[in-house]
């Protein structure tokens, strides 16, 4: 067989700087390859919505004091993505209620000192005005169901 090929830049799968549609796939307690305890968050870049990168993973890990708290900084951060993804301000939540929720990834980039390579981070996230991705589990279905008028008798 013969092939074409054409080379190409290699990026290192750095994101451009800008905003992207995501969904939290999911987000809990995880450890690294390399068995170190962390709150894990898997953001994937929406394949519904017109842009680059489509079903793009970009992964975060928050990483708990030798105590097992998080530093203020990061309970902080994790608070605010919650409100980006849809968490009322002052409401209490779990990180499984987070998972499925859509918002805005801002990615910039930045320096890394030890390598100076030019690496991607997610800046900050916001509130997403787009539908949601994930249509809400059977439970939640369940429960919108029981909340809705009754129409009287059932024709069974």
């Amino acid at each position: 067989m013969d092939y074409n090929f054409t080379s190409r830049e290699n990026d290192s799968d750095l994101m451009r700087e800008g905003e992207y549609e995501v969904y939290l796939k999911e987000c809990g307690p995880a450890e690294t390859k390399t068995g170190v305890p962390c709150i894990k968050f898997d953001f994937v870049v929406r394949p519904d919505i017109e842009q680059a990168y489509k079903n793009k993973h970009k992964f975060k890990n928050f990483f708990p004091e030798e105590d097992g708290t998080l530093s203020d900084k990061n309970l902080e951060k994790i608070e605010k993505w919650a409100n980006a993804l849809g968490i009322p301000k002052g409401t209490q939540f779990s990180l499984d209620d987070l998972t499925g929720r859509s918002c805005v990834m801002v990615i910039g980039h930045y320096e890394d000192n030890n390598t100076f390579e030019t690496k991607d981070c997610i800046y900050y996230l916001k509130s997403s005005k787009a539908d949601p991705y994930i249509t809400p589990s059977p439970s939640e279905q369940i429960s919108e169901i029981d909340e809705m008028d009754d129409d009287g008798e059932l024709p069974f």
